[in-house]
């Protein structure tokens, strides 16, 4: 008995060894050493084969995932931080160090400024010795000058500012109102003529002397895009389809503002903006007795503004077909010349202050006062770094028929159809001589 039991002892132990589970064998009947032992081989065989194919599977499959992971890792982009922000959003200076090395380059500043160091600081000498902008506890008045400027020359939505000066939302748009209170009040005083009597005239007109020494500018309307809420699109499309305001402006032959009228929607024509501004502005520069603005075919024959012979060629790039074919139309062609003179503002005031371009979304009352503010600063800039202001001259007498026809035009009974009239007559008397 001991020696059965003691060979299924070690008949055990060797199935054990073979990797079977334990506790295999069951109570019952014992098989035959010799059975058992061919049993036990061949399932040890079978179960090491496939341990062996299992266990080559597995290393294939993490050949391949790591040769997966380590692609992986080559071709995906470098991972950012959680975080990510632009060196520009962060700047180093605060707004009023930056506003001080941007005046210390002159170059810079007229980048940013539009004007020269020396403009900007007369223009700040001018609005706090004058017009009462004052500083804040926090915040100096170079400071907001200079962040006005910049939003005006460049067009620069609150946000940018709030990056750019690191101030808060609120308190860019604080600096902003109150720099432009200022400059409502600048512009006041700097959109209207020097002289309201026009005893000289200006140099620009010694080409054409004597026949249009009473033009002492000229009218036209410019459409300047705004921003308004949706129950006032209809009111604000113009007949280009986009919305904006129309906006009538006077210069004279200096390329200089001497009137802006503004708040007009985009849909009204050039002569409604006209009445209503020039008959009901009491800030409208009128034309004295004997003088006359030119204007364009849009605008009604009234007393004290020219326009040009209608139905009839007119612009400069017309006359390259032929020359004029009788005095009217070369009157039409010197008128043309002329008052192109405020395409030319436009043109230039524009292109340096680009809020011109495109207002961004502010309150209509403000758009307005910012168009006003931009053409204030297109004088002031205009004035100090254009081409030299032209020396002036009083008339010149002259004689023969040019003198006669002279004598005629300047009557002072005259209207101006009828002045209108005699500079036609004497046009072709002035290319003779």
């Amino acid at each position: 008995m001991t020696n059965v039991l003691s060979f299924h002892a070690r008949e055990d132990n060797r199935y054990n060894h073979c990797g079977c589970r334990q506790g295999k064998f069951l109570a019952g009947p014992v098989l035959s050493s010799r059975t058992s032992m061919e049993h036990n081989s061949i399932n040890c065989n079978e179960e090491e084969s496939e341990n062996s194919s299992e266990n080559s599977f597995n290393e294939v499959t993490n050949v391949a995932l790591a040769v997966g992971y380590a692609m992986s890792g080559l071709l995906a982009p470098p991972q950012l931080p959680s975080v990510y922000q632009p060196v520009y959003l962060q700047p180093d200076l605060t707004g009023r160090q930056w506003v001080e090395n941007v005046l210390a380059d002159a170059s810079r500043c007229f980048d940013n400024f539009r004007m020269q160091p020396a403009n900007f600081y007369r223009l700040h000498h001018m609005l706090t010795t004058y017009y009462g902008l004052e500083s804040s506890r926090d915040i100096h008045t170079k400071e907001a000058l200079g962040m006005f400027l910049w939003a005006v020359g460049t067009t620069q939505p609150m946000r940018q500012m709030h990056e750019r000066f690191r101030r808060g939302l609120g308190t860019c748009t604080l600096m902003i109102a109150n720099v432009l209170n200022v400059m409502v009040q600048f512009a006041d005083d700097v959109l209207r003529p020097r002289d309201s009597t026009y005893a000289e005239v200006p140099d620009e007109l010694k080409e054409y002397s004597p026949l249009f020494d009473g033009c002492i500018g000229a009218i036209d309307g410019t459409h300047i895009k705004v921003c308004v809420d949706e129950a006032f699109h209809d009111d604000f499309t113009n007949r280009h389809g986009w919305r904006s305001q129309n906006v009538i402006c006077v210069c004279n032959f200096n390329m200089m503002f001497t009137y802006v009228g503004v708040g007009t929607e985009g849909s009204a024509h050039d002569m409604r903006v006209f009445k209503k501004k020039a008959l009901m502005d009491g800030k409208f520069p009128q034309p004295p007795k004997g003088r006359y603005y030119l204007v364009d075919s849009g605008y009604a024959n009234r007393e004290g503004y020219m326009p040009p012979y209608p139905c009839m060629r007119y612009h400069v790039k017309e006359f390259k077909k032929g020359s004029p074919r009788h005095a009217q139309e070369l009157f039409n062609k010197y008128h043309s010349r002329l008052r192109n003179v405020i395409e030319r503002t436009f043109g230039c005031a524009k292109s340096k202050w680009q809020l011109l371009n495109g207002i961004p979304h502010y309150p209509l009352v403000k758009q307005s006062q910012l168009v006003m503010a931009a053409c204030a600063l297109h004088n002031y800039v205009h004035e100090l770094e254009g081409r030299k202001r032209p020396a002036r001259y009083r008339q010149r007498g002259v004689g023969g028929s040019l003198g006669q026809v002279l004598a005629m035009a300047l009557s002072p009974d005259a209207t101006t159809e009828e002045i209108r009239d005699w500079i036609t007559l004497g046009l072709p008397l002035l290319e003779k001589k």
